[in-house]
């Protein structure tokens, strides 16, 4: 039978650890803190965007409402299911940087800090569903009045 340190002498990169080493509650200590880190951010990136999704919603349903409006849209099964599908639709767009995120965190070790652009990239994305709304809706209105 090959003892530990025979092992160790003829392969020197190996190391060997026992439960009771300085290395192995060092490297407990370094996982409970990137644990800790992962958790904390997560969370707050969590609570910014979920705190702000009302407000997104706001925006993007008055521009449906605008729309609704502007264009006379009859109200019927079709339509009401339109826009249901739409603002179900619009909220999973809301998600998109949510997963860039984490993605970015996990994947990336957070190369991009998005933690600095959240602000503009909620402004930003806001507008952009809020035009991309008012464009779909104005061509559903010119295809419905073309039939």
């Amino acid at each position: 039978m090959v003892s530990l340190c025979e092992i160790s002498n003829v392969f020197p990169e190996v190391i060997i650890i026992s439960p009771s080493s300085h290395y192995l509650r060092y490297m407990e200590s370094l996982d409970d803190g990137l644990l800790n880190n992962a958790e904390t951010f997560l969370s707050d990136m969590i609570r910014f965007w979920e705190s702000r999704r009302l407000r997104y919603n706001f925006f993007v349903g008055l521009t449906g409402v605008i729309i609704l409006i502007t264009f006379r849209f009859p109200i019927n099964l079709y339509n009401t299911v339109g826009c249901i599908l739409w603002g179900l639709a619009m909220n999973a767009a809301y998600t998109i940087p949510i997963v860039a995120e984490s993605w970015n965190f996990h994947y990336l070790n957070n190369y991009i800090p998005f933690e600095k652009f959240r602000k503009t990239l909620f402004v930003l994305g806001t507008i952009l569903s809020c035009a991309v709304s008012f464009g779909y809706g104005s061509v559903y209105a010119t295809f419905l009045t073309a039939i």
